[in-house]
Parts: structure tokens; sequence; C-alpha cells
């Protein structure tokens, strides 16, 4: 019969205690692995790509600034508008000067003010719209809008400065400076550093 003192011999060393009821294994340093329920973090197979940060303070200043340029682009057109019978004048001050008065008709000339009028809301809709959706896809980080916004920035200041020298200073061009001065700002915060850094990182992020 043994000895009843090998009842109480302590644990090998390097063991903590009895195995664990359910069979699993030891680890080879002697500590109980983790049951599923208890508490232990796993990996998540996003952990090595966590989501991005939100935009940077430019680029969030740069797509507020494109939000603005939508309400002034309707904000131009509405002053076009009220506009429409001086544009009318000068059409018809044009023809007599060519020795063409007798097209001034009143009905040619209510056919041009139309013309001006859906010209107007078509073309301020879709500038408003343009703007809406770089601002929209700019805060997404997507790099192809950035590219877009810049190209049509710069169709845009080519476009007023052609304009402005052949119409001269009117109400429409001084709104149109504050818009110039708008895309010029908005396109220099887009390419700032830290924006760059999150277009680049929310591009990796979609990979």
């Amino acid at each position: 019969m043994s000895d009843s003192s090998s009842l109480h011999q302590p644990p090998p060393e390097g063991a903590d205690g009895p195995p664990p009821a359910d069979g699993r294994p030891l680890p080879a340093y002697g500590r109980y692995l983790p049951s599923a329920g208890s508490g232990a973090p796993s990996p998540s197979p996003w952990s090595e790509h966590p989501a991005p940060e939100g935009p940077p303070r430019p680029l969030r200043i740069a797509v507020s600034l494109m939000w603005v340029g939508a309400v002034l682009s309707l904000l131009g057109a509405v002053v076009a508008y009220f506009m429409v019978d001086t544009v009318n004048t000068l059409v018809a001050q044009e023809l007599a000067a060519q020795g063409m008065q007798e097209l001034a008709t009143p009905e040619f000339l209510a056919m041009l003010e139309g013309m001006i009028v859906v010209g107007l809301v078509a073309g301020g809709a879709i500038s408003a719209g343009l703007w809406a959706w770089m601002a929209v896809k700019n805060r997404q980080g997507r790099p192809w809008a950035r590219v877009l916004g810049t190209v049509l920035a710069a169709v845009y200041v080519v476009n007023y400065v052609s304009g402005l020298a052949q119409a001269g200073a009117t109400p429409q061009a001084v709104l149109g400076v504050l818009q110039v001065g708008l895309v010029v700002t908005t396109v220099a915060l887009m390419w700032q550093r830290a924006s760059s850094d999150y277009y680049a990182t929310r591009s990796a992020a979609r990979r």
C-alpha cells in the first residue's frame, strides 16, 4: 500500500492545477487554453485594415465650399433670370445696329426670352448638381472625384475669364468672381497633404 502522503504531492513543475474537465490539452507553458465563453478577444479579419477616420479639416472645408458653390449656381440663375429684359434690349439694339431691326419683333423677343429662361434653369440645375455630386464623392475620398473636380474647376475659370472679356462687368459677372475664388480655394484644399493622405487611405480600404 502506498504512503498516504503521496496523495498530497504538489503538481509537477510548470502545471497550475489539474487538467481541464473537457479534455483540452494543456499548453506548453502550463496554463489552460481560454474557453469559448471566457471573454478572450478573438482576432478580427479587418484588424489589418482598420476603418479610416473621417475626412481631415481641409477636405471638410472644401466639401462645405462645394455645397456653397451649389447654392451660388442656383442664385446665379435667379440673378440672370431678372436680367432677361436687359438681354432682350441688347439684342434689339444689336439687330438695329446691323440694319436688321425688322427681326426684333415682339414674337421673336418672346421666343428669345423663353429660350434664355430654359437655358438658365437647365444651366443652374446642372451646375448645382455637379457641385453637389463632387461634394458627396470627394467626402467619400474618391481620387477620381478630386481629379474630375480639378478639371471642371479649370474649365469654369477659363470660361469665366473668356465671358468676362466679352460681356464686361455685370451683376452676374460679379457673382462669378465669388465663384472663381470659391473654386480656386476648394481645389487648393483638396490637394493639401492631409487631404491626399485621406484619399489614399480610403482608396486602400476599398481594395
